[in-house]
């Protein structure tokens, strides 16, 4: 799947030593006036991060379907002023009474010194989803 916002920000995707998805962001072209990171170039790193943990989760399980991000909470703990990489902290599924099977998933965005600047806590759900 193509997203622009990938490329205009010319986020990377890795994944780190277990598989897990992580995401880099470079500094560069991700400021704002402060030369800080953009706090929306920060979200869109984690929440990218937390959709492919999502996808590799609901593929894992059997599942097909549209992976969206149904609700998402961010806390900016401290200012980003190098690269910075997004990486999945934990995944537990929701129980859920309906038929769309969803996970919470939260994603720690460190800088190069391994400082957590931010940690996104969000839903993911998969929508029509079917067993593969």
């Amino acid at each position: 799947m193509k997203i622009e916002a990938i490329e205009k920000l010319a986020l990377q995707e890795r994944a780190d030593g277990s598989g897990q998805p992580t995401v880099l962001a470079p500094l560069k072209g991700n400021t704002n006036d402060k030369g800080t990171m953009f706090a929306g170039s920060i979200f869109s790193t984690c929440i990218l991060c937390g959709y492919r943990a999502a996808d590799k989760a609901f593929a894992q399980a059997g599942l097909q379907g549209d992976v969206v991000a149904a609700r998402a909470d961010i806390k900016y703990r401290r200012p980003v002023r190098s690269d910075a990489v997004a990486g999945v902290h934990s995944v537990s599924p929701v129980e859920t009474s309906g038929t769309q099977p969803a996970l919470n998933i939260q994603v720690n965005l460190r800088d190069a010194d391994s400082q957590t600047c931010a940690i996104l806590t969000a839903r993911y759900a998969c929508v029509t989803a079917t067993k593969s």
